[in-house]
């Protein structure tokens, strides 16, 4: 499901859900970056800088 939305990204603050979902998306051979909420507030702090 999370191929047919598109995403780029997929968030996750749990580390067991993390690795879940990146491993499902692996062997599903789905190009979606999974990262935990914080990466992408610091993402956005650092995009804000610019």
């Amino acid at each position: 499901m999370i191929a047919e939305t598109g995403a780029q990204v997929v968030s996750a603050e749990c580390s067991a859900c993390r690795m879940q979902i990146g491993n499902s998306l692996h062997q599903a051979d789905v190009d979606v970056v999974v990262k935990n909420p914080i990466e992408l507030i610091a993402e956005a702090l650092r995009a804000g800088e610019n």
